[in-house]
């Protein structure tokens, strides 16, 4: 799919409206009408991470960051403004804190999109014989312990895990550990996930951009990864 390649090289923002959007944004089918506005100009460093093979990995030192990074743009999913002939329908999955929101995503729409994720998981269910599929977004910060130095994840991340259980959303999950570092970002960068489902005439397939962040000074796309 072209799209692929977009979401590859460009990084994605969800605009707060759309992380759990009201009543009047949502259509008949459940879609929500949106576009993609460039905000590229807003930050002062936008970056991806070149693809390079195994062997590339070996031998180029990381210091030769002309190899290895490259100038990108940023866009934010927006909701549609009146008469935009550019825009599209997406299925948004919620999001809130300590909540689980899951949806049935179906074929009045091509995309999926939900909440940039920093401590949160996300799971897809197994997909029905018409390729429809539930997808679930859950979070469980209540749950942490420890303190701000030495905070202890795992039971946030354990109940998380349970919520998409429950939800029936859980054959294939993004969990935290894969798009944060174990301890924590050591250089004052934060780690967050972008989710993109995108439809593939029958079946529905999902990606996340790893990205690394730091307010409006950075945006690093690290990675685009295949989930299902």
């Amino acid at each position: 799919m072209a799209e692929i390649e977009f979401y590859r090289k460009n990084l994605l923002i969800i605009h707060p409206d759309l992380n759990n959007p009201a009543p009047q944004l949502r259509r008949a089918d459940n879609t929500v009408l949106v576009e993609l506005v460039d905000v590229t100009k807003d930050h002062v460093t936008v970056k991806r991470q070149k693809q390079r093979n195994a062997l590339a990995r070996l031998i180029v030192p990381k210091s030769r960051k002309s190899f290895w990074e490259t100038p990108s743009s940023i866009y934010k999913v927006c909701p549609a403004t009146p008469g935009n002939r550019k825009a599209f329908p997406a299925y948004i999955c919620p999001y809130s804190d300590n909540a689980i929101h899951s949806m049935m995503l179906g074929q009045a729409a091509e995309i999926m999109f939900t909440g940039e994720m920093d401590g949160c998981t996300f799971g897809v269910g197994m997909p029905n014989r018409d390729g429809g599929v539930r997808v679930a977004h859950a979070n469980a910060q209540l749950k942490a312990t420890g303190s701000q130095w030495k905070p202890n994840f795992t039971p946030q991340r354990e109940e998380q895990d349970r919520m998409l259980s429950l939800a029936r959303a859980d054959a294939h999950t993004v969990q935290p550990a894969a798009y944060r570092d174990r301890t924590g970002p050591r250089d004052g960068t934060e780690r967050t996930a972008v989710i993109i489902g995108l439809r593939n005439r029958a079946t529905w397939e999902f990606y996340y951009q790893k990205q690394q962040s730091d307010g409006n000074d950075l945006r690093n796309l690290m990675e685009l990864v295949k989930i299902n």
